[in-house]
């Protein structure tokens, strides 16, 4: 799994082998159980495809994110992706 970047104590990252469409998960805090809160963005359009734990405002900073750097997180989607 990629670690592509940080937003303050939030982890960026592309997971190697993930499906389809294009995206970047963002990951909060890491407990016991799991995560504190999660999101996916589809990098070709900026698309909120799931979240839970981030505040709305806090979702389009994201979305924001990844559009402004949607050639580097295609890049590096495309580095993740299996070699045949």
């Amino acid at each position: 799994m990629p670690n592509i970047g940080f937003i303050a104590k939030v982890m960026i990252m592309i997971h190697t082998d993930d499906h389809e469409p294009a995206h970047v998960t963002f990951y909060l805090g890491k407990t016991k159980e799991g995560y504190e809160a999660r999101a996916r963005i589809e990098v070709k359009t900026g698309r909120i495809m799931d979240a839970t734990g981030f505040r709305e405002k806090t979702l389009n900073e994201f979305s924001k994110w990844v559009l402004k750097r949607q050639d580097f997180c295609q890049r590096r989607w495309n580095e993740t992706r299996p070699k045949k």
